[in-house]
């Protein structure tokens, strides 16, 4: 494994209206990471030492900068455009790359996990069952497991399988002048892929025994959040933060700098309370609740499985 290429540029134009201000994958959640973060941090985890190249968009450069600049082994490269995954693969490999490299969504917190599945296998791709095709990238298998086919979001009716593509490939170097090819195209990277499995042996990796995570909608930020604090079994009170002695706290908590919990006040973790929070008098605060960093619950509030942001 030579490289990991992170994707993080796209329109994401289903997930208005939140998509206007960052990549969905610069939302905070879970202990106060970005989706971007928990991913990266799963990679590293999997291939510490291996370079990361992750790909955003202009707007999202200096969000980058901080939160990755400083790290060893992680470059940013900026895709102008969101012209889709192939120019974005491109643009992070280089022309005179020769390798191995593993491409991966920002928003795929278990990318790790699955790249140690699919280096079983000398070139492969991470699929999924699904009973609704029409939505995904398919595939077709061989009866050795091989893939035979790549269609994007086929017609109704019309798919050969319901194995779906879900963002995982672990490819060498022979793949790229497949993307010069198509590079223009939107879907460069499924139309690449499709001419290249035709001429290499690319084996299908089932992968649904890894908990698998959406991000295509705004409201799927409640089920990443759940998925990340379920994991993360993180209980942290910071010592400015102000805790009433009547106050009830049970479960992971993590609470931040200058949080203020009022009187009987009850917390029932996973929940993370950001920096100057402010939790009213009698409130409950229940499971799977993100509350970022100046937020005000006002007394006599109950708060589950929800997600506020700053201010």
């Amino acid at each position: 494994m030579d490289k990991i290429v992170v994707l993080a540029a796209g329109a994401s134009s289903r997930f208005w209206p939140l998509a206007i201000n960052h990549h969905k994958t610069f939302y905070r959640l879970g202990i106060g990471k970005t989706i971007l973060e928990e991913t990266v941090e799963g990679l590293l985890k999997s291939k510490r030492g291996v370079e990361i190249c992750l790909v955003i968009a202009p707007r999202d450069l200096d969000l980058a900068k901080e939160l990755f600049e400083a790290q060893e082994n992680i470059k940013i490269f900026v895709q102008k455009e969101p012209n889709g995954a192939g120019q974005a693969l491109h643009l992070a490999i280089g022309k005179g790359f020769s390798g191995k490299f593993f491409l991966t969504g920002g928003d795929k917190i278990n990318a790790g996990l699955i790249l140690e599945k699919l280096e079983e296998n000398d070139q492969a791709i991470a699929i999924r069952k699904t009973t609704e095709p029409k939505h995904f990238g398919i595939v077709d298998l061989n009866s050795s497991g091989f893939i035979t086919s790549v269609v994007e979001k086929p017609g109704e009716g019309q798919a050969v399988s319901g194995n779906k593509i879900t963002s995982a490939y672990l490819l060498d170097s022979s793949f790229l002048p497949f993307i010069e090819k198509f590079e223009s195209n939107h879907y460069s990277l499924e139309e690449a892929l499709n001419e290249f499995v035709l001429k290499n042996k690319i084996k299908g990796v089932f992968v649904d025994d890894i908990e698998d995570t959406r991000l295509k909608f705004p409201w799927d930020l409640l089920d990443v959040n759940k998925k990340v604090q379920k994991r993360k079994h993180t209980h942290l009170i910071h010592d400015t933060a102000e805790i009433s002695k009547s106050a009830v706290i049970e479960g992971d908590v993590y609470i931040e700098k200058g949080a203020k919990i009022s009187d009987f006040v009850k917390i029932v973790g996973p929940v993370y309370i950001g920096e100057n929070s402010f939790i009213g008098d009698f409130s409950l605060v229940r499971e799977n609740s993100f509350i970022d960093n100046n937020v005000i619950i006002g007394a006599h509030s109950e708060v589950k499985n929800s997600i506020l942001y700053a201010n």
